[in-house]
This record gives C-alpha cells, sequence and structure tokens, in this order.
C-alpha cells in the first residue's frame, strides 16, 4: 500500500515589538529586588537599589510579591496614568482574582495556599526556591495580611508606586525614553513574520532559549518591550489565557541593521562586556577554551567556588550569550559559544573605527 508521511509545519506566532512605559518600569520595580541574585542589572539598578532605605526597600519587596494585582493591560500605558488605574481599581474584586491566579500558578489549592500565614509563606516560599530565587518569610507574611484587608493593600501598592515614580522612575524614564523609542524602530525594519516562538526569541533578544521555552508552548503572540535596566536577562511575563506573552529584554540592535546611533550600540555593547567584567568568569571562559564541556559541579571544584557563586556567574554568562547551556541527566552543562565572543570583538573594533 503506498504510504506518506505527512510533517507539520512549524507553528508561527505573531510579534511585535513595543515600548510599554508602565510594564517596563514595573518590571525595573521587580529587578530592584533581586540586585543580590542577578549580577549584569544595569548600573542604574544597583545604584538604586542600593540608595533605598530599609523601610523603602521593605515596602518595594512586598509589593514585588503582590504585583500580580498591578492591572498593567495591553495598552503601553504611561506610569502615572498606570498609578491613576490603580487609585479606581476595586480590591475587593482584584485580590480573589489574584489568589486564584497565584495559587493556579503554584499547583496548590486556594484553601492551603490561605489557610494561614505560615502555610502562604510555606507554599511561597517552595515556589520561589524552586524558581532560583528566595524571599524574606517577613515579606511574605506582609503580603498575606494585606490581601486580607483590601483598602489597606490598595492605598499601600498605589502609594509605593507614587513614590517609586516621584522618587525614582520619573527622571530615569525621561532619561532613557528616547532610546527605547530607537529600538522599537530599528525592529520595525526587520521582517518578524512566520515566526515560531523560540526563532521570535532568538530574532529580538539574541538569545538561544531552547533550553528554557519550547515552541510546543500555547502562545499565539509574542510582545517584546525593550529595557534598559534588565542587563542581559529577558524576563517572560506570561503567557496569558489569551495565549500572549510578554518579554522584556535589553535594547540593543538587531542584528543586520546599520546606521544606527552611537548611544544604542554603546549600551548594547556595554551590556556584553559588563560579562566580562569579572576574573571569575574570565576563568570560566578561559577553561572552556580548554575543555569542550564542564559542568556547575566542575566550576565549583575547580574555581572553588560555592554552589549559589558558581551558579550566579554561569546564569549572566549563559544570558550574555557566551556560554550554550544544556541539560546531561540532572546537571547543567555549558560549553562556549564562540559565534558570540566573535561579535563582541566585531562591536569593539566598529566603536574603536578599526577595519
Amino acid at each position: 500500500m503506498f504510504r506518506t508521511d505527512f510533517v507539520l509545519a512549524p507553528r508561527t506566532i505573531s510579534v511585535r515589538v513595543v515600548v510599554h512605559p508602565a510594564r517596563s518600569l514595573i518590571n525595573s520595580m521587580l529587578l530592584l529586588n533581586i540586585t543580590d541574585l542577578r549580577s549584569g542589572l544595569s548600573e542604574w539598578i544597583t545604584e538604586t537599589a542600593a540608595s533605598f532605605t530599609p523601610e523603602f526597600a521593605r515596602d518595594n519587596h512586598i509589593a514585588g510579591i503582590l504585583a500580580g494585582m498591578i492591572p498593567l493591560g495591553d495598552d503601553p500605558l504611561e506610569f502615572p496614568d498606570l498609578i491613576e488605574r490603580m487609585r479606581r481599581l476595586d480590591f475587593t474584586e482584584a485580590i480573589p482574582q489574584f489568589i486564584s491566579e497565584i495559587a493556579e500558578h503554584m499547583d496548590v489549592r486556594v484553601d492551603d495556599l490561605m489557610a494561614s500565614r505560615d502555610s502562604f509563606i510555606k507554599h511561597t516560599a517552595e515556589h520561589m526556591i524552586a524558581k532560583g530565587e528566595e524571599l524574606e518569610p517577613e515579606h511574605v507574611g506582609a503580603a498575606y495580611d494585606l490581601l486580607h484587608t483590601p483598602e489597606v493593600c490598595g492605598a499601600f501598592l498605589t502609594t509605593h508606586l507614587q513614590r517609586l515614580w516621584d522618587l525614582y522612575f520619573a527622571d530615569e524614564w525621561n532619561r532613557t525614553r528616547s532610546i527605547l523609542y530607537e529600538t522599537a524602530a530599528l525592529f520595525d525594519q526587520l521582517d518578524l513574520t512566520d515566526l515560531t516562538p523560540l526563532e521570535a526569541i532568538q530574532a529580538v533578544t539574541g538569545r538561544d532559549m531552547t533550553n528554557f521555552m519550547h515552541d510546543e508552548e500555547q502562545i499565539n503572540e509574542m510582545i517584546f518591550v525593550p529595557s534598559l535596566h534588565t542587563g542581559p536577562y529577558v524576563s517572560n511575563w506570561g503567557p496569558d489565557r489569551s495565549g500572549r506573552t510578554y518579554l522584556v529584554f535589553g535594547a540593543r540592535v538587531p542584528e543586520g541593521i546599520a546606521n544606527v546611533s552611537t548611544e544604542l550600540s554603546l549600551r548594547d555593547l556595554l551590556t556584553q562586556l559588563a560579562a566580562l567584567a569579572d576574573d571569575t568568569r574570565l576563568h570560566i571562559l578561559s577553561l572552556l577554551t580548554q575543555h569542550t564541556e564542564l559542568c556547575s559541579q566542575d566550576f565549583q571544584h575547580m574555581l572553588n567556588l560555592s554552589q549559589s557563586a558558581a551558579s550566579r556567574h554561569l546564569r549572566q554568562l549563559v544570558a550574555a550569550g557566551y556560554l550554550n547551556e544544556r541539560r546531561r541527566d540532572l546537571n547543567k552543562c555549558f560549553s562556549l559559544n564562540g559565534q558570540r565572543v566573535q561579535e563582541t570583538s566585531a562591536s569593539l573594533r566598529i566603536l574603536l573605527g578599526r577595519k
């Protein structure tokens, strides 16, 4: 019998690169909480976080835990407009919806999650540890308390966002917004149609995310939001129930685009060089010129690193594109991405006017 095997074409998605002021700055609010966990974030993020009083830092951590209630929407809101939307939000409705969503995300029953303050802290801590992050139990407990007082919760979140805007975000947004709009305009020159999710991420961020995301995930639309704060990392917001996901990425010059401003080119290069500006990370790269592949435990032994230190350095090098990562059994193993090294070298030659 004649037989034909059919191979399905890869599923493609809708792709856009847009400036979303409110979403970009809320992402920055969250980055301010993890400067001790992520090397390579922008200098503004690390300096701003270091300037926080203990009380303001505590409030920012609590706001980060409750950030899922902030009504960002799909429209590219300016941050003051987001604050006004917060003032009108009915928190007696927003809180139960938020609790339901985080319980689903944690794969736990709402009744179990909210059974007690200790239960909320336990389930939240376990979820964050699985993601490689930690939260102070006191911050999680304070968030739990706010979830039982809608008016107080709404006033806390709205007041904190207003203070962030007045003290930090307003000046920074005015300083950087033109570069972000330039980034989006440059990507408008590219043909981003007929791409799979992984191809879209590669085209926009320059990252190979094969080990972090799969084309089979239920994503219909990817909206990329440029940022000058995220360094080499990509923040994934979604997908939501409609299959839309937002990814906040470091503003960069798209490949194949000429005649871009020196400012954007310089910032793109600085992100790459920041990953190299450390003795340990340079030793990691050097070792991988001598070995085809090494695993995390190898670096811990060869460089006398703790597990957390090795993880932090390797995470930044992977995010910056200098390392390829894959899983081998239960281990994460790494190899050198020579193409990324060549790209950085070429960018330096262009910047310094060499042929």
